[in-house]
């Protein structure tokens, strides 16, 4: 990925060297061979493989961003869309966010909460042992269903209001 800055669309570059990019086809096959752990049990109950999800994600997406460390390397993409009538979120990523989890944390929540307040509303669902994941969704402000079964896994569906975000 080293060398390729210089085609990737920045919406916001970070002091650190961090970027937050328009998500970009070749940015997959890092992300899908590198995918957590977590998130790969995810993506596997859902749509099958991590190839797959992030393709979906660039095909049906409203906006679609990857995250990259200072090197440009991608460690994670996030997005936004419709189904039905509701606006779902989500991200993956890969081990890095652990390695850059303070310059993560310091960022993540103000495009979460963009979203949110562009949309009103936002969902996914997160399997019940992604305990990080759930804790950080917490911060962010989300609540949660209760458990229900897909593909034989225990998952939550978790939702993250405008009205929410507001008090903070």
């Amino acid at each position: 990925m080293k060398g390729q800055e210089g085609l990737d669309e920045v919406l916001k570059e970070y002091k650190s060297g961090h970027k937050i990019v328009v998500a970009h086809p070749r940015h997959i096959p890092y992300l899908a061979q590198n995918i957590r752990k977590a998130d790969l049990l995810e993506v596997a109950c859902m749509s099958g493989n991590p190839k797959k999800a992030f393709e979906q994600a660039l095909e049906n997406d409203i906006a679609t961003l990857t995250v990259l460390d200072p090197q440009d390397i991608p460690y994670a993409m996030f997005g936004v869309g419709k189904c039905n009538e509701e606006t779902y979120i989500w991200m993956l990523g890969t081990n890095d966010v652990t390695k850059y989890k303070f310059e993560f944390l310091k960022r993540c929540r103000d495009w979460v909460w963009a979203f949110v307040d562009e949309y009103e509303e936002v969902f996914n669902f997160v399997h019940v042992e992604n305990t990080l994941a759930i804790k950080w969704l917490r911060w962010c402000k989300a609540t949660f269903s209760n458990e229900f079964e897909i593909n034989g896994q225990k998952f939550m569906k978790f939702t993250i209001i405008k009205e929410d975000i507001l008090d903070v």
